[in-house]
């Protein structure tokens, strides 16, 4: 019984060292995710702030 409840244990201590691990893995992708999505639509928002100006600008 305390040899099964002390590998238990171990189990639950690596296993939450592996949540943290992949859960941080989650978070860089996030991460780079939201920048790559934020640049975009930026890109966007300039490409179209430059369109405005060019038409105003020809009429």
């Amino acid at each position: 019984m305390q040899k099964y409840k002390g590998g238990t244990e171990d189990n639950e201590k690596t296993s939450s060292k592996n949540i943290i691990k992949i859960s941080l893995f989650f978070q860089k992708i996030s991460g780079s995710f939201f920048e790559w999505i934020c640049y975009t639509v930026l890109v966007h928002i300039c490409d179209e702030i430059n369109n405005i100006e060019e038409t105003q600008v020809k009429s």
